[in-house]
């Protein structure tokens, strides 16, 4: 939200929420990091940013009405949110190198989400295409890419209701 608001010329909004930010992040990062270490620094960025993106919502929709789409939005995290708890539980019951449990982790959460998101309806057919659309720019790369979007493509068919 922050690049739209600068592309539409509106950087003192954001600066006044950039400062909000700062303000609230430092006093929670006063509180909570001394006392809870790193727990409380995750805790302070998570929560600092929350007011801030409430009020750019609300300003974007007044003055712009724009508005996020909600249904897709929470169709996304449902997807995210169930690759995370299938990676974790993998990852729980495993005990190898870092690296290697990183490389698995991101195997297992993309692997998951592939076939969660078309499931849930969180990417639809015109999702895809326009995907491939974007990524077909980046030469041999776009092939790797196409891989993941024909998973998608045919998920989306065998599952269409």
């Amino acid at each position: 939200m922050g690049n739209f608001l600068n592309g539409q010329g509106k950087t003192q909004i954001t600066m006044k929420l950039a400062l909000l930010t700062l303000g609230l992040g430092s006093l929670l990062g006063w509180i909570l990091i001394p006392q809870f270490g790193v727990v409380g620094l995750i805790a302070t960025n998570l929560i600092a940013g929350f007011p801030s993106l409430f009020m750019c919502l609300w300003w974007i929709r007044k003055h712009f009405g724009a508005t996020i789409d909600w249904e897709s939005s929470a169709k996304i995290f449902l997807a995210s949110g169930i690759a995370a708890v299938v990676t974790y539980l993998l990852l729980s019951q495993l005990n190898y190198n870092y690296w290697i449990e990183l490389i698995t982790g991101g195997v297992s959460f993309l692997g998951v989400y592939l076939v969660i998101a078309p499931l849930i309806r969180a990417v639809n057919k015109k999702d895809v295409r326009r995907l491939r659309k974007m990524l077909s720019g980046l030469g041999p790369l776009s092939y790797v890419f196409n891989i993941p979007l024909k998973i998608m493509e045919k998920l989306l068919e065998v599952f269409e209701f």
